[in-house]
């Protein structure tokens, strides 16, 4: 099958340095830009907050690797509360990405004095055109205590980009996006309002020309402030448009932004997710350097016909999202064994996050369950779908690195098998960065244990193991069988069984059955499960009950012979256990025949005309005595 990838870029355009380089200087939570080279121009004051640029590229469908569409383009952005959207140069921030990201910039509330120009005239009426200079910049990075609250999508439909589908279409694509973002924060995300209208611009379509058409979508919500908390502006272009989607990122849980993305049903709802996503400040994940190629993570690629991943731990930790003992932090020193639940679960121990010299690794268990169910590494694990040879993106545990207490891109950690990186560790394998060490002990249907090492030496690996049960009847000859549960794949099986706790001699097969002697005692099996490489481990059942007497296989007997005095008749006793002892009783009309004990009995006179049976009783030590009756015969003649 093929698949649509969308890719995405993060670019700060800057100016040409003049010889008087802008300055940056910090001071408690305010961060100041001065650009000496505007020094005496006239100026204009504008407040707002700064998001940066966030643009999406579409790949071409089918398998392979593919490159990069379109040009990289994207400045960061000055959001009024009056619904200007203003592209600012900031020359000293060439940096880009890194620049903002470390300065903690993106989401900030800004007192700007913009130059006076001809683009600041055009950003502020709507008909932007270029980058504005920034003379002077005061940025407060003051932090507010972030909640969640309910966010708002205000939708603006650009009917004439090309052959747009129709509004409810659209607004039915837009509430996925936006429930799975409900589902994932616990908040109420909603669509406040559509509009559907035509475009004055010449670009349309917004890829390339990001602010202003922006800025003239925002001009049919005049009541709307998007430059408040929890408020979005979505404005979706024909799916001929070059390009996915384009999105600001703001600063925290509680921000709005600004998205534009292309009506394409294949990819719409990852699309949305994922720039939603950096409207709250999330960047991209990416796998070891190659940007957005973590397929685990709604921050990564999103690939045709494929559903949205649950969001990362690291990702819900920077948001406030996880919950109590869903993330253990594992610090410097110390080593775990931990039992994990699948990220797409909804309770359980479900993220670790290993911190190390300032780096945090992030460990998690991706199963293909639950909210992952429907996700593209889903789809590869069923061999329907593949979007490269070189990269591959198994079920099992991932491990994810970024800065300690950071908020920037994340990097996937794969293993390398020959030229392919898999981008889940399987039971049995390591992950190994400095002085981490994440091990895969053990993967069952449910969970995933893994040992984790932090600058200390890992303890020896071994056998996950489950309390083994007896199944059947205890008694004297049926046959009980230990049951072993769940371990490692590929542990080899030792059985000894034992009675009140006391090995039974030479009783090692998976099976016991209880002899005569073994009444009245309580059973039990110890299992020990060896791998090559593992310690090996031995778990010991519960007991059973008291074993008690067994049960004779038996039948009943049928008189065989003719039935007339003097002929002799046989009791015909059929199968029974082996080792069962006999003896019999004829019977004439019910009544005993004396001395007539034997398994043969000849009619003599005295019972002509009466009706004969015999009884069979068997016994055997261990066992309940059975007896069981013949039919009867005819009258004797």
């Amino acid at each position: 099958m093929g698949a649509l990838l969308v890719a995405a870029v993060l670019v700060a355009v800057p100016r040409s340095v003049s010889a008087q380089e802008p300055t940056i200087s910090s001071s408690g939570d305010e961060v100041v830009y001065t650009d000496p080279a505007l020094e005496g121009e006239p100026t204009a004051t504008v407040e707002g907050v700064l998001r940066e640029v966030v643009v999406e590229r579409a790949e071409s469908d089918g398998h392979g690797e593919g490159g990069h569409v379109g040009a990289e383009v994207g400045e960061p952005v000055l959001v009024t509360d009056d619904g200007s959207v203003v592209p600012v140069d900031l020359a000293a921030l060439a940096g880009g990405e890194e620049a903002l990201e470390e300065l903690d910039l993106a989401g900030a509330p800004v007192v700007a004095e913009l130059v006076e120009s001809a683009s600041l005239e055009s950003a502020l009426d709507g008909t932007v055109t270029q980058a504005v200079d920034v003379a002077t910049a005061v940025f407060d990075r003051s932090e507010t205590t972030a909640t969640t609250g309910a966010h708002r999508a205000y939708v603006a439909i650009v009917a004439n980009s090309g052959s747009v589908d129709a509004t409810s279409t659209i607004e039915s694509r837009i509430a996925a996006g936006l429930t799975w973002w409900s589902q994932e924060t616990g908040a109420t995300f909603s669509r406040a309002g559509t509009v559907r209208y035509s475009s004055a611009r010449a670009d349309r379509c917004g890829f390339g020309d990001v602010s202003g058409l922006w800025s003239e979508a925002m001009q049919r919500f005049p009541t709307v402030d998007f430059s408040a908390e929890g408020n979005h502006l979505v404005v979706v272009v024909d799916d001929q448009c070059d390009g996915t989607g384009v999105g600001t990122i703001g600063g925290s849980v509680a921000d709005g932004g600004l998205v534009t993305l292309t009506e394409s049903s294949r990819v719409f709802t990852p699309t949305l997710v994922h720039e939603v996503g950096h409207n709250l400040g999330l960047r991209h994940a990416n796998l070891e350097s190659v940007e957005y190629w973590d397929l685990y993570s709604p921050m990564g690629l999103a690939v045709s016909g494929s559903g949205t991943t649950a969001l990362d731990t690291e990702y819900r930790a920077q948001l406030g999202l996880a919950g109590s003992g869903e993330v253990e932090v594992v610090p410097s020193g110390t080593a775990v064994t931990r039992t994990l639940a699948a990220r797409g679960s909804t309770s359980g121990l479900r993220g670790l996050e290993v911190r190390s010299g300032g780096t945090s690794h992030w460990v998690e268990w991706r199963p293909a369950t639950g909210r992952d169910a429907s996700s593209y590494y889903a789809r590869e694990a069923t061999g329907s779908v593949w979007v490269s040879g070189t990269r591959k993106y198994p079920t099992g545990v991932t491990v994810s690195t970024r800065a300690t207490d950071g908020t920037g891109v994340t990097s996937l950690r794969p293993r390398l098998d020959g030229t392919v990186r898999q981008g889940a560790w399987r039971a049995g394998q390591s992950y190994v960065s400095g002085s981490v060490t994440v091990r895969v002990d053990a993967i069952s249907s449910t969970a995933a244990t893994v040992t984790v090492a932090n600058g200390v030496t890992a303890p020896p690996a071994t056998v996950v193991s489950a309390t083994p049960l007896v199944s059947g009847v205890a008694k004297v000859g049926s046959r009980l069988t230990g049951r072993t549960g769940t371990w490692t794949p590929g542990v080899t099986f030792a059985y000894q069984w034992r009675l009140d706790g006391a090995t039974v001699t030479g009783a090692t097969a998976p099976t016991f059955v209880p002899a005569a002697s073994h009444r009245g005692k309580r059973v039990s099996v110890r299992v020990t499960g060896s791998l090559l490489g593992l310690l090996p481990i031995s778990r010991t059942s519960a007991s059973t009950a008291a074993v008690v007497p067994g049960t004779l296989t038996h039948s009943t007997p049928r008189i065989s012979g003719t039935v007339k005095v003097g002929r002799r008749l046989s009791a015909l006793r059929g199968t029974w256990t082996s080792g069962t002892t006999f003896s019999y009783r004829w019977y004439a009309n019910g009544k005993a025949i004396y001395r007539a004990t034997r398994s043969t009995y000849v009619p003599t006179r005295g019972v002509k005309g009466k009706r004969l049976t015999v009884k069979v009783t068997g016994r055997k030590s261990g066992y309940t005595t059975v007896t069981r009756t013949s039919a009867r015969t005819t009258a004797v003649k």
